[in-house]
């Protein structure tokens, strides 16, 4: 019998963030909960990150279609570069939640439960404006 190697990778990648999450239980007290924020961006960052994939559709041109069926060469190499901004706007976030993780309780919660949904909404609608002034409007 002959395993699919992608289901393999996705396999090995759940259970390595299932044994993460629960061995960071094991190591700090209510460390589970508060890594629920690393897990949601790094899945958010992945969803970006793969859309990047040869012969796959960036997220962003995928939202941008929702909006208006066609898109011309300038509004597709747009959603390409926002793509790639919200990938490199992920990875930051990322690397602050996974800090947040060591710091006090107080900084874990202003950063997760304010700041983050800020700069989330801030990048968002930078990026709806910016392309509907150039590309979209």
């Amino acid at each position: 019998m002959s395993i699919n190697p992608r289901t393999l990778r996705v396999t090995l990648r759940a259970l390595l963030s299932a044994g993460l999450i629960w061995g960071l239980y094991f190591l700090r007290d209510n460390i589970w909960f508060r890594a629920y924020p690393v897990v949601i961006s790094s899945f958010m960052w992945g969803a970006f990150l793969f859309s990047l994939k040869k012969g796959r559709t960036p997220l962003v041109e995928v939202s941008a279609r929702a909006m208006r069926k066609t898109l011309n060469d300038a509004e597709v190499r747009y959603c390409y570069h926002l793509t790639v901004a919200w990938v490199i706007f992920m990875s930051i976030h990322l690397g602050i939640t996974l800090f947040t993780l060591i710091s006090s309780h107080a900084f874990w919660a202003l950063y997760n439960g304010c700041i983050a949904y800020i700069l989330i909404g801030a990048m968002f609608l930078a990026g709806l404006l910016i392309g509907k002034w150039r590309h979209l409007g």
